[in-house]
C-alpha cells in the first residue's frame, strides 16, 4: 500500500513538472516569435534605408573598413 502511495505521488509530481515545462516552453516560443518578428521588421527598415541612400552606406562601409584595416594592420 505504501509503495502505491509513493508511486502515485511520484506520478503526480512528474505530471505537474511536465505541465510546468510545457507552459515555460510556450512562453519561450512566444518570446522567440516576437523577437524574430522584430528582427524581420528591422531588416526591412535597413533594406529600405539602403535603397534610398546607397552611396551613403557605401561610404560608411568604406570608412569602417579603412578604420578597421588601420587598427589591425601589422607594423613592420
Amino acid at each position: 500500500m505504501r509503495n502505491e502511495n509513493i508511486a502515485e505521488s511520484i506520478k503526480r509530481k512528474a505530471e505537474q513538472t511536465k505541465e510546468e515545462l510545457g507552459e515555460r516552453m510556450e512562453g519561450i516560443q512566444d518570446t522567440i516569435d516576437a523577437k524574430l518578428e522584430r528582427l524581420r521588421i528591422m531588416r526591412e527598415q535597413v533594406r529600405t534605408e539602403i535603397k534610398h541612400r546607397p552611396l551613403t552606406y557605401v561610404a560608411i562601409a568604406f570608412g569602417a573598413g579603412l578604420m578597421l584595416g588601420l587598427l589591425t594592420r601589422r607594423r613592420a
